[in-house]
């Protein structure tokens, strides 16, 4: 994270089926950006299009930095997950992951050892998520994009893994998330910018942004 790495969507708007999210002009901004917004009201959509995961059908979306590192912890984790690999191998596979330092990073948060050569279908929903979780922020990506991390872990696992979300920031890191939890006050302090997405109509919503 040597370079100030910033996402922009200018003019954007997206349509999936027969709805629309208006993105209208968003930039991202160095510590936690937090993503609120009712079910079904395109919040995951949003976070995709910011990865570059979904084109827009307006507008344009562009890097400050061109060989940016991106992470990305989805809602559903288990499917980024390799299923027919063990935890370790999850890790072993990913070039830049130092295998020793995600393991200590997953025994802080609660993760037995014995369960590193467990294959993902073997584990909780909560243990794959810390997997997920981990393996991103072993990365040490310039952004990272968290779609309900907290949604499966403990209020004590919560905790620890904000704990590492916060050193993530800290260290300079990017984090955008959408949580229908609050977050609790190892991140709260850190938030700069709520971006809030409303339903207009059944078939239209819209992005409105508050900068700390």
């Amino acid at each position: 994270m040597e370079a100030l790495m910033g996402v922009e969507i200018v003019a954007g708007g997206l349509r999936f089926e027969d709805f629309r999210l208006e993105i209208n002009e968003w930039r991202s901004k160095p510590g936690v950006t937090t993503v609120v917004g009712a079910n079904g009201s395109g919040k995951s959509t949003f976070l995709k299009s910011v990865l570059g995961l979904i084109p827009l059908d307006e507008g344009r979306r562009k890097s400050s930095v061109a060989d940016a590192k991106l992470g990305y912890v989805p809602q559903n984790y288990r499917q980024s997950l390799l299923p027919w690999q063990t935890c370790s191998q999850n890790f072993e596979l990913i070039q830049g992951i130092e295998l020793d330092e995600a393991q200590a990073m997953l025994h802080d948060l609660g993760f037995p050892k014995s369960d590193f050569q467990k294959r993902p279908s073997q584990l909780s929903g909560g243990q794959c998520q810390r997997i997920a979780i981990v393996r991103e922020l072993s990365l040490d990506p310039d952004l990272i994009v968290f779609d309900e991390p907290f949604a499966s872990l403990d209020t004590k696992t919560i905790v620890l893994v904000s704990k590492l979300i916060a050193k993530f920031v800290n260290a300079g890191g990017t984090a955008l998330i959408a949580s229908h939890q609050e977050l609790n006050t190892h991140l709260s302090h850190l938030v700069n910018q709520e971006l809030t997405i409303t339903r207009k109509s059944e078939n239209l919503a819209s992005l409105s942004i508050c900068e700390h």
